[in-house]
């Protein structure tokens, strides 16, 4: 009965915390990244697309010295991990046409610091707030709401990653034209579980129309 008693007192704590202060905090958040993302989206696309030329250019180098297959996948993985330990939140993996079935050619990172800076600093807060409820609310419950608007903010990434790569012409980019491929696509999605494809393109015609097409499941 005590344990039961415990359990509803943590439930309740925990549901009054979300409604009078997390969900109205993070419908905030998600506000002011969006207004960030429209008031300073060169920046941001700028540091997207130097990420994919790095990224490229890593590939590339493997090619020369390893005589590495034909890229066929560039994925940017988002790594839950990597958020709660305050590293680079993608993974950029470039693969053959086997994708994650086989080894991937080469690694990079993308950290988009202008967003999951303002999620660090309302996870402090969501820490702190839930003091008040004197010991009701465990950290680690806090550690899976905020994942859950770090889903949300990765949303926002992935539209603008594909309106991204649908606008510019990728022949432009040096390192991507050296670049040995083979029905390329760029994926983005959550490390080793669902990938949007954002962007196809063919070796003998180029940018595809069908690209933003599909979610793949692993």
């Amino acid at each position: 009965m005590e344990k039961h008693r415990w359990l509803m007192d943590t439930l309740s704590a925990f549901n009054d915390f979300l409604k009078n202060w997390f969900e109205p905090g993070s419908d905030e958040l998600e506000a002011k990244i969006s207004g960030y993302i429209r008031d300073n989206k060169p920046d941001i696309v700028s540091g997207l697309l130097e990420s994919f030329a790095q990224a490229c250019q890593r590939a590339y180098e493997r090619q020369e010295k390893n005589s590495a297959d034909a890229i066929s996948y560039l994925s940017y993985s988002m790594l839950y991990i990597n958020f709660l330990a305050r590293k680079p939140l993608y993974m950029i993996e470039t693969f053959n046409d086997k994708w994650f079935f086989s080894s991937s050619v080469s690694e990079h990172v993308y950290d988009p610091k202008w967003m999951t800076s303002r999620l660090y600093e309302f996870y402090g807060d969501a820490l702190s707030k839930r003091r008040k409820y004197l010991g009701r609310i465990h950290p680690t419950m806090i550690e899976k709401a905020i994942l859950t608007v770090l889903d949300r903010q990765a949303n926002l990434l992935t539209r603008l990653a594909k309106e991204t790569f649908e606008s510019v012409d990728l022949e432009e980019i040096e390192e991507f034209r050296k670049l040995e491929k083979d029905e390329f696509k760029i994926t983005i999605g959550k490390y080793r579980g669902a990938y949007k494809e954002i962007y196809k393109y063919r070796t003998d015609t180029g940018p595809s129309e069908s690209h933003c097409l599909s979610t793949v499941c692993l």
